[in-house]
Parts: structure tokens; C-alpha cells; sequence
């Protein structure tokens, strides 16, 4: 039976956890990440191929597992454990807790071409919606074959992996026998995306002469207060600016490490250097596969806008050291 509570590190559990640090070396405690490689979370053992300790040991060692009196066999499960822990844990909470959603509607995996999938996701287009009078989004549905891939490939139906490598990560092809990636399957949502309409809309970036007017806006303001101007305010500036030049996703700029940009500023302040501004993120990207890294992203002093954002952080820099 399986128990995402339960599956944690042995005693004697030899591996260090590393804790992210921001740019001066200080840790930082990621909320709600407290159990990080510590314990497994519902839905794991769905996403990722998983055996217990002693049907590893079976397969390995051709034995039962006897850790309480003997030394190896204790060993052998601390190691287990942790390597299955590293693997579940290369997955992100949210993308976990969005395929056990999934599974729940499964049904078992077969030999069909992608039938079966098929005929589920036609099902889950006529369920209702959150809006009155309405059924389920198409782009919320087809996230069902995200999910059947994953169980696919965390299930025994996978068998071994035959894998083409031409002698780097990029150069690695894995051939599968999923049904959601059979031809059948693809032709099916070609169809349907067709039937559907499914359109994609693109992020809508504010044109040049918006943005000018909402700076424009928050200056006037700035030259009538002063550093009398509200600190919600100049963080709403500061925010939209560095959203728009760095090309932020609005909770990556929350990311800012505001002491490294302290410290850039004042640095370039003793230099008489105001070409640029070095912007500092911390935190985990998903394209980085979930690292925690630090990043320095240059942004114009002054953009051919005309846009003054060394200024600004000037601005916001010194009103936040007013209130400490």
C-alpha cells in the first residue's frame, strides 16, 4: 500500500540537502518546499517509475530485504529510499498535484492506439464548466494527454526503455509504445483541435505608447511628492518596469534580490556608470529543471524610449532605505 507520508529517509540517510542561498550568501527557507527531498507527496509514485525497497532488492540482489538485523540489507534500503526520493523530487509540486487530478478519471492503460484516451477526453469536453451553461475549455482538457504519458510511463505496461543516443542529452531519442503517442492519437488531435477552434492567444504586450503614458503618469506624480510619494507606488513602478525591460513574468520580478541590487547601484554610483542596470533574480526557473540559481539580467539605463530606469531604481533604491 502506498503512503506518501511514509516514504522518508532512513537514520542512517548519508545525503546532505542543499538549502538555496541568495546572492550574498544568506539562506533562504522556501515556503511551503520545507520537506523537499524529505519526504514523498501524494501522486508521486503516478509520475515517476517507482518499486518498493525490497522488490528493488529482488531485482538487484535477488533477496528480501531483512534491514532491522542485517547491516547490508539496512544499507542497501537507506540508498534505495533516497535515490527514489531524488527522483520524485525532479518534478514540481504543482505538476504532481495536476496529474494525480488526472489519474483519477483513469482508467487501465492498454494496447489501443490512443482509443481509450480518446474517448476520455470527448467525455471530459461535455462536463460543465465553472461558468453557467458551459462544458470544460479544450485547453484545459487536452492536459489529459500530458497525464497519460506520465502514467504510461511510470507504469509496468512501459517496459524497458530502447534508447538512441548520439552521445549527448540533446542527441537522446527514447522510442515508447504509449497510446497518446501513436499516430492514431496524433491524427485524432489534429482533428479535434480543428473541430474545436482551438486558437492560441499570445501574450499581449503593452505597446510602446501605453507604456510611455503609465511612466509618464507615475513621474508627474514623482515630481509633485518627491520621496513623500507612497511606497506601494514606487513599487508598483518599479515592478511594471522591470516586468516590461527584463522581460519578467510578473512573479519573477518579485524575485529580485533587492540587497544585490543595493549593491549594484551604489556601485555604480562610485563609478559614474549609469548605462545600465544589473537586475539580480534568485529563485527556480522552469526551464532551468527546477535548480535554484541566481541570475543577473542587464537592462538599459536609459531605453530609446526614453524610459529612465537606472533613475527609478535610483528612486526606489533610496526610498526603501528611508524606511529601513
Amino acid at each position: 500500500m502506498w503512503c506518501a507520508k511514509c516514504f522518508i529517509p532512513s537514520t542512517l540517510n548519508p545525503c546532505d540537502i542543499a538549502i538555496p542561498e541568495d546572492f550574498i550568501g544568506a539562506t533562504i527557507r522556501e515556503l511551503g518546499n520545507q520537506k523537499r527531498f524529505m519526504q514523498a507527496r501524494p501522486g508521486d509514485h503516478l509520475c515517476t517509475y517507482f518499486q518498493c525497497p525490497n522488490c528493488q532488492s529482488q531485482n538487484i540482489r535477488g533477496k528480501d530485504l531483512l534491514p532491522d538485523t542485517n547491516v547490508a540489507d539496512a544499507c542497501f534500503e537507506c540508498l534505495c529510499i533516497r535515490a527514489q526520493l531524488d527522483a520524485f523530487w525532479a518534478r514540481t509540486k504543482d505538476m504532481v498535484k495536476n496529474h494525480l487530478s488526472g489519474a483519477k478519471i483513469m482508467a487501465n492503460l492498454g494496447q489501443h492506439n490512443g482509443m481509450m484516451q480518446a474517448i476520455m477526453l470527448e467525455m471530459r469536453l461535455m462536463e460543465p464548466g465553472k461558468k453557467e451553461n458551459s462544458t470544460l475549455q479544450f485547453g484545459t482538457v487536452r492536459k489529459l494527454c500530458v497525464t497519460t504519458t506520465v502514467l504510461w510511463e511510470a507504469s509496468p505496461a512501459r517496459g524497458a526503455d530502447i534508447v538512441m543516443s548520439a552521445g549527448n542529452l540533446k542527441g537522446r531519442y527514447i522510442a515508447t509504445l504509449c497510446p497518446s503517442e501513436r499516430r492514431w492519437y496524433e491524427t485524432f488531435s489534429t482533428g479535434i483541435s480543428a473541430r474545436m477552434g482551438d486558437i492560441v492567444h499570445q501574450d499581449r504586450a503593452y505597446t510602446l505608447a501605453i507604456m510611455l503614458a503609465i511612466v509618464g503618469m507615475f513621474e508627474e506624480q514623482f515630481q509633485a511628492q518627491g520621496y513623500e510619494m507612497t511606497i506601494c507606488d514606487m513599487e508598483a513602478v518599479m515592478l511594471f518596469i522591470a516586468s516590461c525591460m527584463g522581460g519578467f513574468c510578473g512573479y519573477e520580478t518579485v524575485w529580485t534580490d533587492l540587497g544585490a541590487l543595493q549593491y549594484d547601484v551604489h556601485f555604480s554610483e562610485e563609478k559614474d556608470d549609469y548605462c545600465a542596470v544589473i537586475w539580480p533574480v534568485t529563485g527556480r526557473f522552469k526551464n532551468e529543471k527546477g535548480s535554484w540559481n541566481h541570475y543577473m539580467i542587464p537592462i538599459a539605463g536609459v531605453t530609446r524610449s526614453g524610459v529612465r530606469v537606472f533613475e527609478w531604481t535610483q528612486r526606489v533604491i533610496k526610498r526603501l532605505e528611508f524606511i529601513g
